[in-house]
């Protein structure tokens, strides 16, 4: 019965928002409505339970508000083109072009790089899997939407746009607002910070963690600090993808870490380090006109280049270290040869300037080195 009534209470709640303000209250009261409820429970069982429902009701909560709070006269407000502006795609719709702004394609990383944590900590408590993941995602994702409002001016001028590179320019055509971006960035913030204190129930580690890569993710694009523009941006996302993704994925099954897991990370952070600045490489002139000093624009194209083909190289002599001092099973052999093939056409495709090719190969690099290492650290 208390279920019940806390179900009943946080849909009485979640009826009544209308602004920003009042999702926000209104999320927060679910929250300690579900958590006045479960607190009195004895028994492990009970205490899952009571965790499955606060879930539920801080994500049911918030879902209904979104939806009042979205809707202006029948209209989804926050996805109107700004008035005066033309969508160059007239086949793109306003979601469409939210979806688009969100960037999903690049959640893929995050979710593999939290499924070697996992894998590294053993047996999987599937719940806190899709909890912690669930947190990683809304942090990666404000991230993507930061990003694409705070470089709206720089993206103007960019002409060798990619799936991956220069932004996703539906804020620069006028298909969204720029405000929908920083708005939904706060939404997801706010996802984020919930679904962190949900988190710290079970694992402070995991909570502090992601609370700290959602830091980054605002001073990753934003002044004062825009790391972007200091050359640190890309080992500040490199060390939050590939090392603090995984540690929230091993902490929220608070369990043991195995060795070789600490062997993939090391592994894969030089190669995410190459994907950052191949990202970097289309970019590099509309970059430079426009004053934005990421690591690629210090760097130069020719030396960016072979950073990369360096990287790469790390990773391949991290692997075989790793493989003969016995921190790691053999089969990340099989992680550098898997990526062996991707790496080159990185490089060849960089040499020549074929910015798609080369996005697309930093990508696949990474991708697959990091699913076989997941096979690798879990077996």
């Amino acid at each position: 019965m208390r279920l019940v009534f806390c179900w009943v209470r946080s849909s009485r709640l979640a009826a009544q928002m209308k602004t920003i303000s009042a999702v926000k209250l209104t999320t927060v009261s679910s929250f300690r409505t579900a958590r006045h409820c479960t607190v009195r429970s004895d028994t492990p069982h009970h205490h899952q339970v009571g965790r499955v429902v606060l879930f539920a009701v801080v994500v049911r909560g918030f879902l209904c508000g979104f939806t009042r709070m979205g809707r202006t006269g029948g209209r989804l407000g926050w996805f109107e083109r700004p008035a005066g502006t033309k969508c160059d795609n007239p086949w793109m719709g306003p979601l469409l072009a939210f979806v688009k702004l969100s960037r999903p394609h690049f959640l893929l990383g995050g979710a593999l790089l939290f499924a070697l944590g996992s894998a590294g900590a053993g047996d999987i408590a599937w719940f806190e899997y899709a909890l912690g993941q669930a947190m990683v995602t809304s942090m990666q994702i404000t991230a993507h939407f930061v990003n694409e409002y705070a470089d709206r001016e720089v993206d103007r001028a960019v002409d060798r746009r990619t799936m991956f590179s220069g932004g996703s320019g539906v804020l620069v055509s006028g298909d969204l607002k720029p405000e929908v971006a920083l708005r939904a960035a706060w939404v997801s913030t706010t996802i984020g910070v919930i679904l962190a204190a949900v988190v710290a129930v079970g694992s402070p580690l995991a909570a502090g963690v992601g609370l700290t890569t959602l830091a980054v993710s605002w001073g990753y694009s934003m002044p004062p600090i825009r790391l972007l523009a200091t050359g640190w941006g890309e080992l500040a996302t490199s060390l939050v993808v590939v090392v603090a993704v995984p540690v929230i994925g091993w902490a929220v099954q608070q369990a043991p870490a195995s060795v070789a897991l600490w062997w993939a990370i090391g592994i894969l952070l030089p190669v995410h380090m190459a994907m950052m600045l191949a990202f970097e490489l289309p970019d590099i002139e509309s970059d430079t006109a426009a004053g934005k000093r990421v690591l690629g624009v210090r760097l130069g194209e020719a030396r960016s280049g072979r950073l990369i083909a360096i990287m790469l190289v790390l990773a391949a002599v991290i692997a075989v270290i790793g493989v003969a001092v016995g921190g790691i099973a053999a089969g990340a052999g099989w992680a550098v040869l898997a990526g062996l093939i991707p790496a080159l056409i990185l490089l060849g495709a960089a040499r020549n300037r074929n910015y798609a090719a080369t996005t697309l190969a930093a990508v696949s690099t990474l991708v697959v080195a990091a699913g076989v290492l997941v096979f690798v650290v879990t077996g």
